[in-house]
């Protein structure tokens, strides 16, 4: 399904106010206009796009909180990762929209960021238009996988989209009626490329945000033997402490993700993630990529993109 380049384009302010702007020659805020610097100690809520937010928060936890070998000092970093990996994910079937285009309606964007589809989703939604309403398979086109549900497990809250009715029939009218308006989302590719890298630190415990850590983490064996061990009793506290916390099963998940994504980007076997060892058969001595680090991963927030 082909955008229209004439629609209304989704602007964030230097304020964080959100605004639809239609003229073609205005030009989004771009990543190095960005406040959000390794020089910045402070970020309000609101001021950035929440992903960008998120991703400096992350950061700002790692580099505060790393320095030495605690693991009940990470325990603020889960709950804003997960968060981080919401507001980069299709609301359809919650994968990354790094692979593939995210787009959204200015609309939607305005109340809610984290509604948001892959191109491959907003296809099959716009298709299944045109199937017979209450059929298995206009069913499935439309469900969406990061929906919080009644039914959803108390730890599941910090890893699901919270959609009001008001949310779900703007939804509905914006496919129905404005399916030629929606639009990219400016950045958010670049956004997405740095929560891989962010991930890539925590399960290699990079030197510059854990200088404590003195051991060389390369292979899956070594996270499951070195990293996730250590991450794992962090995630655990913080959970027990806030049941709404995501739990060690889905922060496990989230990085083994970020590993397939990442030897994906690298054009390399992915194997060796981390259910590719004995877990499933796979290389217990597969590794990951690795290129691409820098003494200073704080400087993920400059606009530096190779």
């Amino acid at each position: 399904m082909m955008m229209e380049t004439s629609t209304p384009e989704i602007i964030i302010t230097n304020s964080g106010e959100t605004i639809l702007e239609t003229h073609p020659e205005t030009i989004p805020r771009k990543r190095k206009d960005s406040t959000n610097s390794p020089l910045t100690k402070h970020i309000k809520h609101g001021s950035v796009p929440h992903c960008e937010y998120f991703l400096h928060r992350c950061l700002q936890i790692m580099e505060d909180k790393g320095k030495t070998r605690d693991s009940k000092k990470l325990t603020d970093l889960w709950q804003r990762l997960s968060a981080l990996r919401r507001h980069l994910s299709c609301l359809r079937c919650d994968e990354l929209c790094y692979f593939d285009k995210a787009v959204t309606h200015p609309y939607l964007f305005t109340g809610n960021q984290e509604i948001l589809f892959c191109e491959n989703c907003f296809d099959i939604i716009c298709k299944a238009k045109t199937l017979e309403h209450g059929s298995e398979e206009a069913r499935e086109a439309f469900e969406l996988k990061k929906k919080k549900t009644p039914d959803s497990e108390i730890s599941k809250n910090n890893t699901l989209t919270q959609l009001d009715s008001d949310d779900v029939a703007l939804i509905s009218h914006c496919f129905d009626k404005l399916e030629h308006e929606f639009t990219d989302i400016p950045n958010l590719k670049d956004i997405c490329g740095d929560y891989l890298t962010t991930c890539r630190a925590i399960i290699q415990l990079d030197k510059y945000f854990f200088p404590w850590n003195d051991r060389e983490i390369v292979t899956t064996q070594d996270f499951k033997e070195i990293s996730w061990p250590f991450l794992k009793e962090s995630v655990d506290m913080a959970h027990e402490a806030d049941a709404e916390d995501p739990d060690s099963e889905y922060i496990y998940r989230i990085l083994e993700e970020s590993m397939i994504c990442v030897n994906m980007a690298h054009g390399l076997n992915v194997e060796g993630s981390v259910t590719g060892g004995s877990e499933k058969g796979g290389s217990e001595k597969g590794s990951f990529a690795t290129s691409g680090n820098t003494d200073k991963l704080s400087n993920l927030m400059l606009d530096d993109r190779k």
